[in-house]
């Protein structure tokens, strides 16, 4: 690591989460870690919101990493409660509240920027809230799924169906599947539509998707919450809000 690489210890983390959150506005659920501590993570839920009849989890995440392949950040992401599915659209959107600080002298010393970025408001929820419901009255043509499971996967949308890898091809068809019969997604309030098909590709994700490492019980969590798997929702968000 450079010179000003500082470590961020996870008591000073955690306390640092702690005076952001602060006043009882949010319950702390789950703490990990990962990869044999490399990467840690802290859950606090911050409520609950309805969208299209069905209840989500409000959540707000840290993780910092002690290999350097991580700045310590936090942000929010929805869980859908059906299915336990975690939500991801933060990546897709460059303006989402995110925080950030690097491992470096004072890092954690921002609380104030930290509770001004995120808000610890409703606003972010109030728009994702917003946009989903949105979604979820907007029918996905059968003939554009083909579409969304291209942009999922990072594969070129003009791309031919025979151009595209074995592996992608395989991984779409296993997306589809889910898309159309994931746990659910038969909710007439969203069947068909593009929230659903969204939901689809975040329980394929969670879990169906292979990771790299299967014997580890921690790969499906770093893949679906920081990893490959949170791109592949992150690319959906983007294609079905376009």
């Amino acid at each position: 690591m450079g010179k000003r690489y500082q470590p961020i210890q996870n008591k000073d983390a955690f306390g640092f989460f702690d005076a952001v959150v602060g006043e009882g506005k949010a319950v702390y659920e789950v703490v990990g870690a990962l990869r044999d501590g490399a990467q840690i993570f802290i859950l606090a839920n911050a409520g609950d919101i309805t969208i299209a009849g069905e209840d989500h989890k409000k959540y707000l995440l840290l993780t910092n990493s002690h290999n350097g392949t991580l700045a310590c950040q936090m942000f929010f992401t929805p869980v859908r409660v059906v299915c336990a599915n975690t939500l991801a659209m933060a990546l897709a959107n460059d303006t989402v509240e995110r925080f950030y600080t690097r491992h470096t002298t004072n890092a954690l010393a921002r609380i104030d920027v930290a509770k001004e970025i995120l808000g610890l408001t409703n606003n972010w929820y109030e728009e994702f809230k917003e946009t989903a419901d949105r979604l979820s009255t907007l029918q996905l043509p059968s003939g554009e799924t083909p579409l969304l499971l291209k942009a999922a996967l990072g594969v070129p949308l003009e791309l031919s169906f025979d151009l595209i890898s074995t592996r992608a091809r395989n991984q779409m068809e296993e997306m589809a599947s889910v898309i159309e019969n994931g746990v659910g997604l038969d909710n007439q309030s969203i069947k068909g539509s593009r929230w659903a098909a969204y939901n689809g590709v975040v329980e394929y994700v969670d879990h169906h998707k292979s990771y790299n490492h299967p014997e580890r019980p921690d790969s499906r969590v770093n893949g679906s919450m920081l990893g490959s798997g949170n791109m592949v929702k992150a690319r959906a968000w983007k294609y079905l809000t376009k």
